[in-house]
């Protein structure tokens, strides 16, 4: 793991595990510059809101629910 893909995966999905929070914690000493800015900046997603101490779906789950979420979608536009 690195900070890039935490910083990645927590902007796009709007949430960071508690795992990846203490992996952050645990391994910023080790940090170079640009690390750092990334994980401030993660920081200060979280403040705002923008990104949310939670848990994440399965990847392979996601594209079920997703499927099922446009399946549902089209058949509410056929009934109106």
């Amino acid at each position: 793991m690195t900070i890039g893909e935490v910083f990645l995966d927590s902007l796009t999905t709007g949430v960071i595990t508690e795992y990846e929070i203490a992996w952050v914690a645990a391994h910023q000493v080790e940090f170079n510059r640009q690390e750092e800015a990334a994980a401030i900046r993660l920081g200060r997603f979280i403040d705002q809101g923008l990104v949310n101490l939670g848990c994440r779906l399965p990847r392979m789950h996601t594209g079920y629910f997703l499927s099922q979420i446009k399946r549902n979608a089209s058949q509410t536009k056929a009934l109106l």
